[in-house]
């Protein structure tokens, strides 16, 4: 199944409520969708077409989310709508890598250039920084938990690492140490 512009670079996929498969067009800065019922693909640009649109991932409303990730730009699609709206993170040089939902919609947001997550919160427009305390971690795929808990591993240390992140710090309501 061919994207309908040439040498798009899918990068990242995610599947959404109807099994209809979303990707990131790096190479072009679109986001394409794959419909499993009429078996083709539907390609959306985004406005910024620099912007290296890496890992994709859908809300429980099915909504799509993408970084688009040398622009530092945090884009959301309405698929009913093809409608796709833009927040720039508000940190200089920030790299949007890889999108995540939480269970509350709240978007993860892995930024490797500042060694930090962010958290996009959909109904305030507002966004919340966690940075890490030690430089270099090179944070880019990152996966929500069902228990809201964020696992991530990083690619610049020398030994294998893989971190259990409580947002809210770790509180007595917070689930067990897997």
């Amino acid at each position: 199944y061919p994207t309908p512009t040439p040498d798009n670079g899918l990068y990242g996929m995610a599947l959404d409520q109807h099994g209809n498969m979303w990707a990131g067009g790096w190479q072009k800065g679109t986001i394409n969708k794959f419909d499993i019922d009429t078996q083709s693909v539907t390609e959306y640009r985004v406005p910024n077409s620099w912007g290296q649109v890496r890992r994709i991932s859908v809300d429980s409303k099915g909504t799509v989310w993408a970084g688009e990730y040398n622009t530092g730009i945090l884009a959301k699609l309405n698929p009913a709508t093809g409608e796709i709206t833009e927040y720039k993170i508000p940190l200089s040089g920030a790299n949007c890598y890889e999108t995540w939902p939480d269970k509350l919609d709240n978007i993860w947001i892995a930024d490797p250039a500042h060694d930090a997550f962010a958290k996009f919160d959909p109904k305030t427009l507002k966004f919340t920084f966690y940075p890490f305390p030690q430089p270099h971690q090179s944070i880019n795929k990152i996966q929500v938990a069902a228990d809201n808990t964020i696992w991530f591993g990083t690619r610049s240390l020398p030994i294998g690492l893989a971190t259990h992140f409580y947002p809210n710090g770790y509180t007595a309501d917070a689930p067990p140490i897997p």
